[in-house]
């Protein structure tokens, strides 16, 4: 795992300085330093996933050289290679293909990340516009050349009315972003009103996986039991990503099954028409009814 240097050498320089005497003496310590040294340490709240991209980018893309750390709630990380998030189309995995192949007039990428699926359909002639609430990696998205990238949400997009899309992307385990049925069906509702007439959804989902071998104290069993009492499906969870001594703030997202991702654009007035699937990974275009 890459990190931040700290700074501190382990020297006699790096000593804590004297407050509150002159020198020479030994004054007792001020309450407000005796409060941070019992206080744990912990990340400082930043842009960690866009600090990872932008420290990928800089690094000339090389393999292994920058982790990309999503930390669940249940203590439980995930690290990926960042490298992977730009690799060029021919290396895609299959479905991602199958979902940019689909994109059809207008299209919005919300949470675009490094872009690469927006720079693939801007290099297709495609009016594309790559929307995250990642600096950083909207940062990444202008240095890779695509046109039009912008910090934001879709509910900026809503008050700056920002015209209307034929195709919204929610890839790279996109509908994560639904949280959970209620939101799903806010946030899917709020989309439909970005949506041009016929226009559609392609959103990429991943069905949290189940180790029949797996003992009563593993993860995936221990996810399960805690979402079962609080009535939450076995995929919702609270995560945040890591980068050196930053953190994202913590945010909902959801795993759902493709039968619970169904239900929940059901609920929103959409219907699937199609559907691919890889492993745990699928990927769904719905339309409004």
């Amino acid at each position: 795992m890459a990190s931040e240097a700290s700074g501190l050498k382990g020297s006699d320089d790096d000593a804590l300085p004297v407050m509150g005497g002159q020198q020479g003496n030994s004054p007792e310590p001020s309450l407000s330093l005796s409060l941070s040294l019992s206080q744990p340490l912990g990340p400082r709240i930043d842009d960690a996933r866009g600090l990872a991209i932008h420290a990928c980018w800089m690094s000339g893309l090389r393999r292994g050289a920058v982790a990309e750390i999503l930390e669940r709630d249940d203590g439980v990380l995930f690290v990926l290679d960042m490298a992977e998030d730009f690799a060029p189309f021919p290396q895609w995995r299959g479905l991602h293909r199958w979902a940019c192949d689909r994109a059809r007039g207008r299209v919005l990428d919300l949470g675009a990340g490094s872009g690469s699926h927006a720079l693939h359909l801007q290099q297709t002639g495609t009016s594309v516009l790559a929307l995250d609430v990642s600096p950083m990696s909207i940062e990444v998205c202008k240095l890779r050349g695509i046109v039009d990238a912008r910090v934001g949400s879709h509910e900026d997009i809503l008050e700056s009315h920002g015209g209307s899309f034929d195709t919204i992307l929610m890839l790279g385990s996109g509908l994560g972003m639904l949280q959970d049925p209620r939101q799903g069906k806010t946030l899917l509702g709020d989309l439909s009103k970005l949506l041009s007439p016929g226009g559609r959804i392609i959103g990429e989902g991943f069905a949290e996986p189940v180790d029949p071998s797996e003992g009563p104290e593993g993860p995936q069993t221990r996810l399960r039991i805690r979402n079962d009492s609080l009535g939450h499906l076995f995929g919702q969870a609270s995560y945040r990503y890591r980068w050196g001594a930053t953190a994202t703030p913590w945010f909902e997202w959801l795993h759902p099954t493709k039968s619970e991702a169904g239900l929940i654009f059901a609920s929103a007035g959409f219907r699937l028409v199609e559907v691919i699937e890889e492993g745990n990974l699928y990927v769904i275009v719905a339309q409004v009814d």
